[in-house]
């Protein structure tokens, strides 16, 4: 199935099963993620939510059922949608109009930012990077 740009859809990965994954398996896996956007004037943004340090992460979903429910009990505003996203995506984002965000927040919930625990479940860009696309050190 082909997304509104006309990439190829693929089945989703939970971040915990890509983390225990060796790099071989992860070759053969096509990750999928959920993020939450906003367009505006052909502009795609995704949704960042701050962390207890100051920092902002770009928001990404294992699953679309998670990335739907941060967006209602995170009472994120309508003209936000879920879409699926592919790692590729999610890094020309990290390498484009979010340049400035520093961390992603993997599966995030609204009560973990609520409590100053969204850091918890971020990672720095680059080392998220090196797993998305599947770079070694």
């Amino acid at each position: 199935m082909e997304n509104c740009w006309g990439v190829e859809e693929w089945p989703a990965v939970s971040n915990a099963q890509l983390l225990e994954q060796s790099p071989t398996q992860r070759q053969d896996t096509r990750r999928r993620y959920w993020i939450i956007t906003k367009c505006n004037r052909s502009r795609l943004r995704a949704l960042t939510i701050g962390l207890s340090s100051g920092e902002q992460a770009l928001a990404a979903f294992s699953f679309q059922e998670e990335a739907e429910l941060f967006r209602i009990l995170g009472r994120v505003s309508k003209s936000w949608h879920v879409r699926e996203s592919s790692a590729g995506e999610i890094a020309s984002l990290l390498m484009g109009p979010h340049i400035d965000i520093e961390r992603v927040a993997l599966d995030p919930a609204p009560e973990m930012l609520a409590q100053k625990a969204g850091g918890l479940v971020s990672l720095n860009r680059e080392r998220f990077m090196d797993i998305i696309l599947d770079r070694s050190r």
